[in-house]
């Protein structure tokens, strides 16, 4: 797919700026998360797709100073990675947080930062949401582990298809994932906006 003119602007915007701070919008208000998943629907998904979502979002995460993330694009309907990319620092660690915030919107259909929301109510501080939270809530006894509602994790939707056909994760921007989420808001607002253009 050749350059892509919203995203290119993009990470312009995002390498002059280098905070994410600046383009987040109502990012606590669980109506605006829930808003979000319901209107960031492809046209259609394949490999190329994955590609370009995954380039894009780990070249904004490059031109960040000391940022050590992983970005990951899979089906939802299994565990097939289409595309995973790191930057510098990375541990092994970082990919246990991916599974984790994967299986969560595999399981529920929803971003892991719409999840952490409507665990404690929309606008409260990461910081004050109780890991054990999900645990009680669903009753996930020993399987508790493989979820979280750090954000970072997304639902990638299909145009006239039901549930999500993969989802797209970002893994070290932030302790409670907020920044993570909001990143990939930004990437697939441009990217469907250079897809409409394209046509």
């Amino acid at each position: 797919m050749a350059s892509s003119t919203k995203l290119d602007e993009l990470k312009e915007r995002l390498q002059d700026d280098l905070s994410l701070q600046t383009y987040m919008h109502d990012t606590y208000n669980i109506f605006t998360i829930l808003k979000a998943e319901h209107e960031l629907v492809l046209p259609s998904f394949t490999t190329d797709d994955a590609w370009a979502i995954c380039s894009a979002l780990r070249e904004i995460l490059c031109s960040m100073p000391a940022v050590s993330a992983v970005v990951d694009v899979s089906l939802a309907n299994s565990n097939h990675v289409l595309a995973h990319a790191t930057t510098h620092g990375t541990w092994p660690e970082s990919d246990i947080w991916v599974s984790r915030k994967r299986n969560t919107v595999c399981r529920w259909g929803h971003s892991t930062w719409y999840m952490a929301q409507a665990q404690m109510g929309s606008g409260v501080p990461m910081d004050q949401i109780s890991p054990h939270k999900l645990e009680e809530s669903f009753a996930l006894g020993e399987t508790a582990s493989d979820y979280t509602v750090q954000g970072g994790g997304f639902p990638i939707r299909v145009r006239d298809v039901e549930g999500a056909v993969a989802v797209v994760v970002v893994h070290g921007l932030s302790g409670s994932g907020s920044l993570d989420h909001e990143l990939i808001i930004q990437v697939l607002r441009a990217y469907l906006q250079d897809l409409a253009s394209s046509r």
